[in-house]
């Protein structure tokens, strides 16, 4: 059965309806971070050779799908 391809009034509810198939809860929780802008350069690289955004790959490291592993000094 081919599945037929639902059209979204923004990219914003299409986004919102991609993210409850993808965690079956919707993003509700707000949060905000100061970071130095090596931190910021950093996080942004690190996302974008991941091929997700920022908020994403917190996500991500929120719910434990990435082994976080620190430098040695």
């Amino acid at each position: 059965m081919e599945r037929k391809a639902r059209k979204y009034k923004t990219k914003a509810a299409a986004t919102a309806a991609k993210v409850l198939r993808l965690y079956e809860e919707s993003k509700t929780e707000g949060f905000a971070a100061k970071l130095t802008p090596t931190g910021k350069r950093g996080l942004e690289k690190l996302s974008q050779d991941l091929g997700l955004s920022m908020a994403e790959l917190v996500e991500q490291i929120g719910r434990g799908e990435f082994e976080l592993v620190r430098k040695a000094s």
